[in-house]
């Protein structure tokens, strides 16, 4: 059912392939689709600007919207999706998807572009590559999981994947969780999205440390994050370096939904003129005292090297200038001539309204001494997802060889085949690492869809520090 708002245009009723007329955005308030077929818009212009066009689909079948050249957008059967021209830059405009709604809040499959480098690869049992893709569109954030696996791996050498919308161009890169499996053997593939491209074909994920794939052995990838699809705002963060590269140029932009700041930054120079050995950012609007360290999702670049700079956002500090974003892993820019370095921060904190909890761990071996009574959490339910974050610390790992931690009952991860990567940071003695942590989505056992795994746990020294941190965005 769609209710028109008071002044609003006639519908459209589409029963097949049509192609939008620009009379048509001007008279009509929405398209209803009332067949599966492919709805082409004109090329965006300034007329069309801000203008909202709504596409109903009451079909039984997915109905293809094609915005441009390269961006197409499936409309699933009895979905509403909105739909916006936007000034992309001076004299450049294009039409954006804003919003998703329904009835139920669900999220969405769609089915990504794979380009692979060198060879394909192949499946022993099944015809084509094991592939699941979610997303769910809010107020011009595009969340989404892609989980991809194989039985055959054939040397593929690289990958790069479609989104479900095209990213927004801001001049940035944002950066999400890519846990690779090869042959099982665990790695942080480093994803990040590109939202820099001129092309729009040429947004999509890539991997900054992409193990290539062994011939004739299993293989899975499997990555979450967001990204901007369009409407966000710009701010500017402080920058404080340990050193003083002064050639520095930062993108920050971000979005607050449901009390949510959802936010990317990508500061980076051509070629470093100053030696920094640590760095640190300010956030668009204070995140909340929770005493909890949150996790980002961040890369960081040295010439031809990416690292990960363990991030994250340090809510435990009680003077509110003090709560940004901490880098404990950073790698030493050094003023060498016509060294490119750059860091990407993506991350997602509260600013009120969240429910704090404390997380139940589970520890194989043996408990790190005061992980338990250390352990602080929080979640933020809405809009078909939950937001989850947790932290704890202990002054002895104990020999601890693993650790799931169980969320609250209201927060279920929703069965839909597959796994869900979490921004996730583990500490033993004085090095910390990528833990990967995931939620096991694929898992028909409710309890099961309610704790966190960590597929690349390093063990907990005994009598040595452990720390442990989690933040992810859950289909429930």
């Amino acid at each position: 059912m769609l209710t028109l708002i008071p002044g609003g245009s006639p519908q459209l009723s589409i029963a097949a392939d049509y192609t939008v007329k620009n009379r048509d955005l001007r008279n009509y308030y929405a398209f209803i689709v009332t067949a599966a077929c492919t709805i082409t818009f004109p090329t965006c212009s300034r007329e069309n600007a801000n203008c909202p066009v709504y596409i109903v689909n009451g079909a039984s079948g997915p109905a293809t919207l094609v915005l441009s050249s390269n961006a197409t957008k499936i409309v699933p059967a009895g979905k509403v999706v909105e739909i916006v021209g936007l000034r992309m830059a001076t004299g450049v405009f294009g039409w954006a998807g804003v919003d998703q709604y329904d009835t139920d809040d669900t999220w969405d499959t769609w089915t990504s572009t794979l380009t692979w480098g060198t060879a394909s690869p192949t499946l022993a049992t099944v015809a084509v590559d094991t592939m699941v893709g979610r997303y769910k569109l809010v107020n011009g954030i595009c969340w989404f999981d892609l989980n991809i696996a194989c039985d055959d791996g054939n040397g593929a050498s690289s990958l790069t994947c479609s989104l479900p919308f095209i990213p927004n161009d801001i001049n940035a890169y944002f950066a999400c969780q890519a846990t690779e499996n090869v042959n099982g053997v665990v790695t942080n593939a480093m994803g990040w999205i590109d939202c820099l491209h001129n092309t729009e074909a040429n947004r999509t994920v890539n991997f900054a440390a992409f193990t290539a794939w062994t011939n004739a052995v299993a293989s899975s990838i499997k990555i979450s994050g967001f990204y901007e699809v369009a409407d966000w705002t710009a701010w500017t963060p402080t920058v404080t370096q340990a050193g003083a590269s002064t050639t520095l140029v930062t993108v920050a932009r971000y979005k607050i939904v449901d009390d949510l700041c959802f936010f990317n930054i990508y500061s980076s120079c051509a070629d470093c003129d100053a030696n920094t050995t640590g760095i640190t950012f300010s956030l668009p609007v204070t995140p909340q005292h929770l005493d909890i360290a949150i996790p980002v999702f961040a890369q960081e670049l040295k010439n031809t090297t990416y690292t990960d700079p363990i991030g994250y956002i340090d809510t435990t500090q009680a003077t509110a200038a003090s709560r940004v974003i901490t880098m404990n892993a950073f790698t030493t820019w050094a003023s060498a001539g016509a060294e490119p370095v750059h860091c990407i921060v993506s991350g997602v904190y509260p600013i009120a309204k969240q429910t704090t909890a404390v997380p139940v761990g589970t520890y194989t071996i043996a408990t790190p001494t005061t992980a338990a009574a250390n352990f602080i959490g929080a979640y933020k339910m809405g809009n078909g997802f939950a937001w989850v974050a947790g932290s704890t610390t202990s002054a002895d790992g104990n020999a601890c060889t693993g650790v799931t931690v169980k969320l609250p009952a209201s927060v279920t991860a929703k069965y839909a085949d597959r796994d869900i990567s979490l921004a996730s940071q583990e500490l033993v003695n004085a090095t910390y690492s990528n833990a990967c942590g995931y939620i096991d989505g694929n898992n028909t056992t409710i309890a099961d869809r309610q704790k966190i795994q960590f597929s690349k746990f390093s063990t907990a020294t005994d009598a040595q520090a452990w720390a442990l941190r989690y933040m992810g965005i859950i289909e429930v």
